[in-house]
């Protein structure tokens, strides 16, 4: 996949801990992406979507798990993910929270497109990764849905709410597996979009994650891209 858009480190922050746990070594698959051992020490640098891409999917081939995506996101830590992962700690609601992120998305992956559409009684997210093949980022398609399912029910503090997982590729492991993984209903359509679909009373519930992280606040007043993220 040749993908040029510009992802920062800090989005694969939990690839160490992944690699050790499915026995490969750390410095083979960041050398699939192209970087050196210790390239993850800068969580801030920011590296081609192509690279994260590789790197996903040799760790996969690799350990021979195919739903590592899904791995790497029940680890993800929001504060690890600079403006656009506090920014999910400060909106009052759901509704604002997301809202933030989708202002705060280009810090961290750029050539990407979210939608927030209320029809009806339902909530339509959509995440598009421009110029990217559905197929080859699939890992990485799949990990954005298992962090979102997450983040919902964590700042809902709603574990029962009902939301649907639609991934623009095919499975590579039983149904089962996804939806137990991320937490509820999961389908695969061709397409080029992560949908994932929710109750719309939820975004006016309160965010019981606010002012969890750090420094939160600061992603109001910040800048949202900085001038040197465009990659040559």
């Amino acid at each position: 996949m040749y993908d040029r858009s510009g992802v920062r480190l800090s989005l694969v922050h939990t690839l160490p801990a992944t690699a050790e746990a499915n026995g490969v070594a750390l410095a083979q698959v960041l050398s699939l992406g192209g970087l050196e051992p210790d390239a993850l020490g800068d969580r801030d640098r920011i590296v081609r979507r192509s690279q994260i891409v590789a790197m996903m999917n040799g760790l996969a081939r690799k350990s021979g798990n195919a739903t590592i995506g899904l791995q790497m996101a029940a680890a993800t830590d929001p504060t690890m993910l600079g403006p656009f992962g506090r920014s999910l700690l400060v909106g009052r609601t759901l509704g604002e929270a997301l809202a933030l992120q989708r202002r705060h998305m280009p810090w961290l992956q750029r050539g990407t497109s979210i939608r927030i559409e209320t029809l009806g009684q339902t909530v339509r997210w959509s995440h598009r990764m421009l110029g990217c093949d559905p197929t080859e980022a699939r890992l990485l398609y799949e990990g954005i849905a298992a962090f979102f399912v997450r983040f919902v029910r964590g700042a809902t503090g709603d574990t029962r709410a009902r939301l649907h997982v639609i991934l623009p590729h095919k499975p590579l492991a039983p149904l089962s597996v996804y939806e137990d993984a991320i937490g509820c209903a999961v389908s695969f359509e061709r397409g080029s979009d992560l949908v994932i679909r929710f109750d719309a009373a939820l975004l006016g519930r309160s965010n019981l994650l606010r002012g969890a992280g750090e420094g939160a606040a600061d992603v109001l007043t910040g800048p949202v891209v900085p001038a040197d993220f465009d990659l040559a």
